[in-house]
C-alpha cells in the first residue's frame, strides 16, 4: 500500500502570473516616471548651453572634433 499525500488546497499560479504581474508594475512605474518628468519646468537654454561646456570641457576633445549640441 502506497501513500499518497493530500492534494493542497492552494494552487500555484503558473510562472506566466508572475512575469505578467511584473510587467504591469514596470508599466505603472515607468508611467509615474513620464508623469513625473512632464510635470517638471522647462530647462533654461543657458542652463543646457552650460552643461554643454562642461561635457565639451570634461571630454577634452579639440573644437573641430566635437559633435554639435542640438
Amino acid at each position: 500500500m502506497s501513500f499518497h499525500a493530500p492534494a493542497s488546497s492552494l494552487r500555484q499560479k503558473p510562472p506566466r502570473h508572475a512575469l505578467l504581474f511584473e510587467l504591469i508594475r514596470q508599466r505603472s512605474m515607468a508611467k509615474h516616471v513620464n508623469k513625473r518628468v512632464l510635470s517638471r519646468p522647462p530647462h533654461d537654454p543657458g542652463d543646457l548651453a552650460a552643461i554643454a561646456r562642461a561635457a565639451e570641457h570634461s571630454l577634452g576633445l579639440p573644437p573641430e572634433t566635437q559633435p554639435p549640441v542640438l
